[in-house]
């Protein structure tokens, strides 16, 4: 039974429905009632599994709400409590179900497109329902949502319900111009912390997802204080459920504070994206600054976050998100004057003679494939320590653009140790949704143009699965159903197409990867495309 549940596979797998849960539930870290908060299940052992993988899995990286407040008011049951609705509840448990490969999470077992569609579909009727559209479990659901329709891509609904979620903020006063006005102080404990942790993980999404597109973050503050960064010790565990591999030190308050500050940089990068700027030593000098300021951050980390220690999944994700920053920031090419978008344009500064033009400061194409296989490493000791079958979202974003940079930059090398471990990563997590499987078909098809198959058909280090991905010389394979969902990019012209033929930039890229998960922003402008 311990195999069966730390076993890691290329694809989904299914196992026995009444059993499994049960036994898994003998341990689960959190035991909530299913009653009255779903009607898709009276299951309590079931809601309990899948709400501990949520706060296990999924909740650590953004922590948008309060957990423990959470779990209190579902504990209690009471549907007309403040931090915590129907509508919440159903939301959490569609997106728990990603992370879940039991029968129950899915509506038809095998197809990854159902998992966790029941409670959806709960969790749509009630949001449209809910009369309660101004308060923090209405926030909160609607964030969810976002996560859910990021990974599934359906229907654009992705910025539609982050824009949704940001202007709800903005209406209570949480982020933006206006002041906080939720309701009259004193606030209870609860809702003091809840206020805290949902304006500063709304921002830490909102950050989180334009810089990843190269797009300007929509919040430029948060009205209220972030959350107390307490010390927690070493005691407060973060247990790998429903595994049984080693637990860790939690570190979580320390952890979120240090990704807020990092958000705070990553807000202003995401602001340059786009900004017509009018000389070439002014682009290098903002590149220059922008950079030296992720330096210094991810210098100053605590030595508790050594990449040496056995740590919770979140904080490597923190050092893959620094990398992550590291590559964009320093393979974006600003537009030129004459397209500046409608944005902002830098102050004029005269250019320097191209005899006199100074040599940059750093050799930025170094530096951004350092950063790729960084990311690599990260990935492998991910896996030794968790295994990718539950891995967060952010971390398929971050192998994708690692290894983007690695073919796409210099002489690629198709036995290059780095490549094949993430290669195969991407392979394991790619399984998990619709998203990833799309994704890595354009991957498949770009390492497959650089016609480096006879290499690693012929190889002795490479495995049988690498060899059967990259080297299979016949015109049709398994992995080749995973253009399934492509047939998205050519349903409308703003997503340019599901042609991958030859090189392709990394806008060209992450063009297609925002087009297949949240569609296209309404807010911002057309991204300069540079070739």
């Amino acid at each position: 039974m311990r195999r069966a549940v730390d076993f890691e596979g290329a694809g989904p797998s299914f196992r026995p429905k009444v059993m499994d849960i049960h036994f898994l539930c003998d341990n689960v870290p959190y035991r909530v009632p299913a009653k009255p908060w779903t009607s898709v299940t009276g299951d309590a052992e079931l809601v309990s599994h899948l709400v501990s993988l949520y706060f296990t899995w999924d909740y650590p990286f953004h922590s948008f709400l309060d957990r423990d407040v959470f779990l209190t008011h579902m504990s209690r049951g009471d549907t007309s409590s403040q931090f915590c609705s129907p509508f919440l509840v159903n939301a959490l448990l569609s997106n728990a179900c990603h992370f879940s490969d039991y029968t129950e999470a899915y509506v038809d077992p095998g197809d990854i497109v159902t998992k966790g569609a029941d409670f959806l579909a709960e969790a749509e009727r009630l949001r449209e329902s809910d009369t309660a559209k101004l308060s923090l479990a209405y926030l909160q659901g609607t964030l969810l949502l976002y996560e859910r329709y990021s990974i599934s891509g359906n229907d654009d609904l992705g910025y539609k319900s982050l824009h949704q979620a940001i202007r709800t903020g903005e209406s209570l006063g949480l982020i933006g111009p206006l002041p906080y006005r939720m309701m009259p102080a004193p606030l209870s404990e609860d809702m003091e912390m809840s206020i805290r942790r949902t304006a500063w993980g709304l921002f830490h999404i909102d950050t989180v997802v334009h810089a990843d597109f190269l797009r300007p973050s929509l919040i430029n503050q948060v009205n209220v204080p972030r959350p107390d960064r307490t010390l927690t010790s070493e005691s407060e565990r973060w247990v790998p459920y429903p595994s049984h591999r080693q637990a860790c030190p939690s570190w979580l308050s320390q952890y979120f504070d240090e990704s807020c500050n990092l958000c705070e940089v990553a807000r202003d990068i995401s602001q340059s994206f786009g900004r017509a700027a009018s000389s070439d030593d002014h682009k290098r000098s903002v590149k220059e600054a922008l950079y030296e300021r992720l330096c210094r951050w991810y210098d100053a980390l605590p030595d508790i976050f050594s990449p040496d220690k056995l740590l919770p999944p979140y904080i490597n994700l923190l050092r893959m998100r620094f990398h992550t920053l590291v590559i964009t920031l320093l393979s974006y090419t600003s537009p030129p004057e004459d397209v500046g978008l409608g944005l902002e344009v830098a102050p004029k500064t005269p250019e320097s003679p191209v005899e006199l033009t100074p040599v940059p400061k750093y050799n930025e194409p170094e530096i951004v494939l350092s950063s790729a296989r960084e990311i690599a490493s990260l990935v492998v000791r991910h896996r030794q320590q968790f295994g990718m079958s539950r891995a967060h979202h952010f971390a398929l974003y971050a192998i994708n653009l690692a290894l983007f940079t690695m073919v796409e930059r210099g002489l690629f090398d198709i036995l290059d140790p780095d490549f094949l471990s993430l290669a195969s990563a991407f392979a394991i997590m790619a399984s998990r949704s619709q998203l990833g499987k799309s994704l890595f078909h354009m991957f498949r098809q770009s390492v497959r143009a650089k016609g480096q198959g006879q290499r690693i058909r012929e190889s002795t280090t490479a495995t049988d699965d690498m060899r059967a991905l990259f080297g299979d010389a016949t015109p049709h394979t398994l992995w080749d159903e995973y253009a399934k969902g492509l047939e998205k990019l050519d349903a409308d012209e703003r997503y340019h197409g599901s042609e991958w033929e030859g090189d392709r930039t990394l806008f060209d890229m992450l063009d297609r990867y925002e087009s297949l998960s949240l569609g296209k922003d309404e807010i911002a402008p057309e991204r300069f495309r540079t070739g």
